[in-house]
């Protein structure tokens, strides 16, 4: 998680490459490349359905409250 999110991930990898191998490096690299473009996915992902959800919300909460006016409207107008 710690060089999925990028935060200290350098010390990690040199102290992995001191106890095993020099190519060790490969692993990290790749790790870090779809970790965290999965993680950057998966955040814009959620923003985005939320803010779609939102926009619908509001779209219908609009709908309604204007035919609630138009509704209202009418009735007051109309002679009695």
């Amino acid at each position: 998680f710690q060089v999925i999110t990028l935060e200290g991930w350098v010390e990690i990898m040199y102290y992995v490459m001191d106890a095993h191998s020099f190519y060790n490096f490969i692993y990290f690299i790749l790790l870090i490349i779809v970790g965290s473009f999965f993680m950057i996915n998966l955040c814009l992902v959620v923003i985005a359905t939320q803010f779609s959800e939102t926009k619908q919300r509001e779209h219908q909460l609009m709908q309604e409250q204007r035919a609630q006016c138009s509704s209202s409207s009418t009735l007051a107008s109309e002679p009695g």
